[in-house]
């Protein structure tokens, strides 16, 4: 998808031997390895002539913590372009110091997409629940996809038990909300006449989400209909994230299909000629006409289901 919208260079990172024949800790732990391998490809890349500015990471689920690995060890003297962050990996990270996780000092630019943020135990959530990017997108709430059902997982009870499981079950059991932050990406890139776009969370709202684990949603889509919305609590999901002003923790909602997206063409049209050169310059002015989040207007997801 990136291919088919820019003319880049895109390197894809196999390491199979080192994740799928082994334990879920086993994985986590290989993390560091690759990572550091990575950092020796890049430094051989940049002597070819690879800038920094013009270089963007994308990982997913342990991949998150292996770009970041690899941005960290290339920070110096410049710092990457971004980085972003496909529902990283919690099991292992969530609370980890930040020399040894994704955190948004890794790159210039981190951006992170969340769906599958609730506590591992008991509800085996295998994204990380807090934000840790320049942008952190909870979609749907962050805790589950719609679509998606939960599994029944009585047999584990702690990260220990982890050490028995292999990282190819789990990827069975949790696929569907975990892996939907890459779907969601791509159908980013492939889309032309929809957006998907995310309204900043307040504080208020975002310690709803901390305090009842990521189970809340908005009662109504985030995109509703054309609303007032300025240019720093509004922003899009994709490559132009970056360019937009807006930073900090965004909520957006989708369908449960593809390609995901809630908006008409119509309104996207719209946003793109309100934003006039925004997502390609500096945005002034206002948005304007996205919803706003009506106080309230929450509610749980009963049972934590898919």
């Amino acid at each position: 998808a990136y291919l088919e919208k820019y003319d880049v260079n895109v390197f894809v990172v196999d390491w199979e031997n080192g994740s799928s024949i082994c334990s879920y800790l086993q994985a986590a732990s290989n993390t560091r390895m690759v990572g550091a391998e990575l950092v020796r490809f890049g430094k051989y890349l940049m002597k070819q002539g690879l800038k920094p500015a013009s270089t963007h990471l994308v990982g997913h689920s342990l991949g998150a913590h292996i770009m970041s690995y690899m941005a960290k060890g290339l920070k110096s003297p410049r710092p990457l372009r971004r980085l972003t962050a496909l529902d990283p990996a919690q099991p292992g990270f969530e609370g980890a110091d930040e020399a040894v996780r994704l955190n948004k000092g890794d790159a210039k630019f981190v951006d992170v997409i969340h769906t599958d943020a609730k506590p591992f135990i008991p509800f085996i959530g295998f994204g990380m629940m807090q934000p840790v990017g320049d942008v952190d997108f909870y979609m749907n709430g962050g805790s589950s996809q719609p679509g998606c059902i939960s599994v029944d997982f009585q047999n584990i009870t702690s990260v220990a038990d982890l050490a028995k499981i292999s990282v190819e079950a789990i990827s069975r059991w949790v696929s569907c909300s975990h892996g939907r932050s890459y779907e969601y990406f791509t159908w980013s890139l492939k889309l032309q006449n929809c957006s998907m776009w995310g309204r900043k969370m307040t504080p208020a709202e975002n310690f709803l989400k901390v305090s009842t684990l990521g189970t809340l949603i908005l009662a109504e889509p985030v995109i509703k209909a054309l609303e007032e919305c300025d240019d720093n609590s509004c922003t899009v999901l994709g490559l132009e994230t970056f360019k937009l002003k807006a930073r900090g923790v965004f909520s957006i909602t989708t369908t449960s299909f593809e390609p995901f997206c809630e908006t008409t063409a119509e309104q996207s049209q719209k946003l793109k000629n309100l934003l006039s050169g925004g997502l390609y310059g500096a945005v002034s002015g206002t948005l304007s006409r996205l919803t706003s989040f009506a106080k309230g207007a929450y509610h749980s997801i009963r049972g934590f289901s898919r």
